[in-house]
């Protein structure tokens, strides 16, 4: 089949060769012989006796055999692999000393699609930023950068939503209207981060304003001006040591108006 990385898998099957099953993968940039589900660094190794590195799966006394793989945070590029289930601990060089099974799979990397409810937005009014998050993430988070705003309502504090995913990837924030009738008229920026299976991602702040991650430069964005806050935030996201993804959009808050057609 075909999975986001990110997604929990369940590999099953029966055995009827002994009490456990010995699971290893090949594919795009692994080791020939095969890895470790779990920890795709290791490579797995025939052994006469003991583990060899190999995943493994307890049998039933009915013969069947189950195991969830979680993705997430895997170091996995997307692109097909093979799951080997083998009765023994053999490597692919030495499947030939063994009863084993295969499965083809495919992993594609998750993606993120959001929009908000509309352009212009009067202060009072509700916004809503909604959009589809694949790859089994439990959240995404929500960055709004504008005019002395930095995410937290009445506050210059550094502030990033996080909201839930549904199980269709599917999510949704809505500003209330008593967050935009304070909110400065003006163009905000917003970024809606994706972890890629890293939790709650793979940037670090505080409420100072200071973010910071592996290999990108740390920056106080509740020191810079919201266009540029933005642009650091996407900088940091964009460096390759950070897997998460995003989308960027923008809206602008507006003055109430009434308008009479005579």
């Amino acid at each position: 089949g075909t999975y986001y990385i990110g997604e929990e898998i369940t590999l099953s099957g029966t055995n009827t060769e002994g009490e456990t099953v010995y699971l290893f993968m090949t594919g795009p940039n692994l080791a020939s012989r095969g890895v470790n589900l779990e920890d795709p660094s290791k490579r797995v190794l025939t052994v006469a006796t003991g583990n060899g590195n190999f995943t493994t799966a307890n049998v039933e006394a009915d013969d069947t055999w189950s195991k969830k793989w979680n993705t997430a945070g895997l170091p996995l590029d997307a692109g097909s692999y093979t799951i080997y289930a083998v009765s023994a601990s053999k490597d692919k060089d030495d499947l030939s000393q063994a009863k084993y099974s295969t499965a083809s799979i495919s992993l594609r990397s998750g993606f993120l699609t959001a929009t908000t409810s509309s352009a212009t937005v009067a202060k009072g009014d509700k916004l809503t930023i909604s959009g589809i998050a694949q790859g089994n993430p439990d959240n995404v988070l929500i960055w709004i950068f504008g005019k002395n705003f930095y995410g937290q309502p009445n506050s210059r504090d550094l502030h990033a939503e996080s909201v839930p995913v549904e199980s269709d990837g599917t999510f949704e924030y809505e500003l209330e209207s008593g967050d935009t009738k304070d909110l400065a008229g003006g163009q905000y920026f917003v970024v809606v981060q994706h972890p890629m299976g890293a939790g709650s991602g793979s940037i670090g702040f505080d409420a100072n304003g200071t973010i910071w991650g592996d290999g990108i430069t740390t920056v106080k964005l509740t020191s810079l001006q919201a266009p540029a806050a933005a642009t650091a935030l996407i900088d940091a996201l964009d460096s390759p040591n950070i897997p998460d993804t995003y989308v960027k959009l923008t809206f602008v808050i507006g003055e109430p108006q009434l308008f009479i057609d005579p």
